[in-house]
């Protein structure tokens, strides 16, 4: 049997690994993401290649959601083409991830440590260098985009991810790996991370208490949408970050007085309504519905849904915590695909 897997190891060689490094390396320019990024360049070729060889490892649901995300795109005059690219984009990251779960018994997770340590370095080094000077070194200089991704949120969302899908196949908490991501994760300086983390442990152990918290949770920012005075606090005296939050609950009840086929599909990302009405969209589930409608993000939730289900070790706990996170702080709706292939490739690796 160790013959085998030496023999196929060889064959394997170093390519699954550039490419799954190489799944992790966005490019943006002046805060938009540029098409040919190798992400996005590798997540859409995997679905042309197994479209070509006649081996889609996707179920119907992805010819679904693209007439649906197609149809909405057409219908709505706010709703930008990059849309349907953003999902076609989610759906390699899944056949990326049925790839690394296929040769599981070819990839070792040795090197994925290596390469995790290699994404969160540079991610920092990237933020640090774009957004400091030697001068001007400070937490927000750090916490803002710049790096890797559009935002550190998502920098640590998925370094939460990991964390939790490490503890889910070695069933420890403090490895020294973990410990190292940890480090990275606290100079995201991003807090939901961290009570995403917590929640998980709760939501693994305790299903319905998780459902519960969700429930409670989702009610309470609803009171606060449309009862923002009885909260009776300046948030912007306290927190910056938390007022942002606050006023994005209130767009989504201004939002929810539109016509139907605007709650469907949403204003879109730069709307000058949006834009001069609304003024707090995107980071949130609230948010996000305000900018794609609820067309967009209930699709998007389905198939977090789903595939988390397929690829992640505990996928409805891991499912739950996303969306505590996403009710109040971040819903990675961009990112789905590569947590996907993040928690297949630590799944099925290895040792």
């Amino acid at each position: 049997m160790n013959n085998i897997y030496k023999e196929q190891e060889t064959k394997q060689g170093i390519l699954p690994y550039l490419v799954f490094l190489a799944s992790f390396l966005l490019i943006y320019l002046e805060d938009s993401l540029l098409f040919y990024s190798p992400s996005i360049l590798i997540a859409v070729g995997f679905i042309f290649l197994y479209f070509m060889i006649g081996k889609l490892p996707l179920g119907y649901d992805f010819f679904v959601v693209v007439i649906l995300f197609s149809v909405s795109i057409f219908l709505s005059e706010n709703q930008n083409y990059k849309e349907l690219l953003r999902v076609v984009y989610i759906y390699g990251g899944i056949s990326l991830a049925y790839y690394y779960r296929n040769i599981s018994t070819t990839l070792l997770f040795k090197y994925l440590y290596f390469i995790f340590f290699l994404v969160f370095f540079f991610d920092l080094v990237l933020r640090i260098y774009n957004n400091a000077g030697a001068l001007s070194l400070s937490i927000y200089s750090i916490k803002g985009g710049g790096g890797l991704f559009s935002d550190s949120n998502y920098s640590g969302l998925l370094i939460a991810v990991i964390i939790i899908e490490l503890f889910e196949r070695n069933r420890k908490i403090l490895t020294p790996f973990i410990l190292i991501l940890l480090f990275f994760l606290v100079f995201t300086y991003s807090r939901t991370p961290f009570f995403m983390i917590l929640f998980y442990f709760i939501a693994a152990r305790y299903v319905m208490l998780s459902r519960f918290i969700l429930l409670s949770l989702f009610c309470f920012l609803l009171y606060l949408a449309y009862y923002p005075d009885s909260l009776g606090i300046d948030l912007e005296l306290i927190d910056g970050s938390l007022n942002t939050k606050f006023f994005i609950l209130q767009s989504f009840a201004s939002f929810t007085e539109s016509d139907l086929k605007t709650l469907i599909f949403g204003l879109g990302r730069a709307n000058e309504e949006v834009l001069e009405v609304f003024r707090w969209t995107g980071h949130t589930i609230f948010g996000q519905i305000v900018q794609f409608g609820f067309l967009q993000v209930c699709l998007l939730v389905f198939v977090l849904y789903k595939y988390l289900k397929i690829y992640s070790s505990n996928g409805d706990a891991l499912f739950n915590t996303i969306l505590f996170g996403g009710l109040f702080s971040f819903f990675p709706s961009s990112y789905i695909g590569l947590i996907l292939l993040t928690v297949s490739a630590i799944r099925f690796s290895k040792h």
